[in-house]
């Protein structure tokens, strides 16, 4: 389906433009939610507390990750425009490699901060084991996550 923002009511266009992003956040709280609801049935506060620690600095990075996405869809939306197939599958090209090498990095730059982070936090001492568990375990995954798209989120 092809769609063209360069005509009609600017409000209607931009409503309907910002709909999977919104939604995409509407998803990550309930992703959020969800773990919390889990771990608070099953586990005591410090779980719950390292899963609202961890789900709060993931969805740091992904708001920072859909907001670099959001920028290469300028340059993909400009060669759509001017009607050049070929330079908007170049772009697509060049932001699924920029993704991966982005990811890849963010990785292993995270693993290696992964306390500083938990401690930059403010995170309880009886906390701080789960939150460090729940972030790698995220971190690990954040190239199989943000290649799929840059608003997937860390499902474990």
């Amino acid at each position: 389906m092809e769609k063209n923002l360069t005509s009609g009511s600017v409000f209607k266009n931009v409503i309907l433009f910002s709909l999977p992003y919104l939604l995409s956040y509407f998803l990550q709280t309930l992703y959020g939610m969800a773990d919390l609801y889990i771990i608070g049935r099953f586990e005591g506060v410090a779980s719950t507390t390292a899963v609202s620690i961890g789900s709060q600095v993931m969805h740091m990075l992904t708001v920072m990750i859909v907001g670099l996405a959001m920028g290469t869809t300028v340059s993909i939306g400009q060669a759509i425009g001017a009607g050049d197939r070929r330079q908007a599958a170049k772009d697509v090209g060049n932001t699924a490699t920029l993704f991966m090498a982005v990811s890849v990095t963010l990785m292993a730059v995270f693993l290696v901060l992964v306390n500083p982070i938990v401690s930059a936090m403010s995170t309880p001492a009886e906390a701080a084991d789960g939150t460090t568990a729940y972030l790698t375990i995220c971190f690990i995954g954040i190239p199989l996550t943000e290649t799929e798209g840059p608003t997937k989120r860390c499902r474990r």
